[in-house]
């Protein structure tokens, strides 16, 4: 509530301009995505690492080679899975606090958007230079260009079309949308919104002052009633002290 000098009252809640929105929109959408990612790598982790095992024994590519690349085949699908999805829950996160102003979270969404570019545009780079070619070879020690030949089909022929779209492709429109927030956030609307305004001064009983601030002179208006301060109110002055009287005579 505001006093008589103005200045007292709490400030008015900023309001959230349009960049801001359609920022924490983009994120959303982007966290949506990476979680889609997530789960069709867990969901696809096991099959595509026995179709692997299948296809690379069929070809003859010995078989304690085979293993050792299906191990690593289903650990790597199933750590990429659960980092997209970890990280899609840290960006829907980093939005609730991004439309709520703090500028911690807006700090921690360009960090998190360098990385994210990062690796998910080395990682769609990779999925499409990759799985699109049939002239694909494994880098396996210890084993001729003809074996890592056969295992490198292997892996390409496991990997189902969808899979590899779904990872490209949303990656590539992640990387898109997050480059989009980054800009967004970065205007000058977004600036001000994520600015705090200077907090009024409390007295230190709590609650608002009612009384100039502290290094303010007050302010003059009319006098308290009953005359200056520190003087006694009207009709209670002493008489002043009268001459004795000499008697005539």
């Amino acid at each position: 509530m505001a006093d008589q000098y103005g200045w007292g009252a709490p400030p008015a809640p900023a309001r959230r301009p349009v960049p801001v929105t359609l920022a924490a929109i983009l994120m959303l959408v982007g966290a949506a995505f990476g979680l889609t990612n997530g789960i069709a790598s867990l969901v696809g982790a096991d099959s595509i690492a026995d179709d692997f095992q299948r296809r690379a024994v069929r070809g003859g590519a010995p078989m304690a080679t085979v293993n050792d690349v299906a191990d690593g085949l289903r650990a790597g699908l199933m750590l990429s899975g659960v980092l997209h999805i970890l990280l899609a829950i840290v960006v829907g996160l980093l939005a609730m606090f991004v439309l709520r102003g703090v500028n911690a979270a807006r700090i921690g969404t360009w960090v998190l958007i360098a990385v994210s570019v990062c690796c998910g545009g080395c990682g769609s780079l990779f999925t499409f230079s990759t799985f699109g070619t049939e002239d694909l070879s494994l880098s396996v020690e210890n084993v001729s260009e003809e074996t890592a030949q056969v295992m490198g089909r292997a892996l390409h022929d496991a990997v189902p079309g969808w899979l590899a779209a779904t990872n490209g492709g949303l990656g590539c429109l992640q990387v898109l949308g997050y480059l989009a927030v980054a800009v967004l956030l970065a205007l000058p609307a977004a600036n001000r919104y994520f600015r705090k305004p200077p907090m009024p001064w409390q007295s230190p009983e709590g609650g608002w002052p009612q009384g100039p601030p502290p290094n303010q002179p007050p302010s003059f208006g009319q006098p308290p009633a009953g005359g200056p301060p520190n003087q006694p109110p009207p009709g209670s002055w002493p008489e002043p002290p009268q001459e004795p009287r000499t008697p005539m005579g």
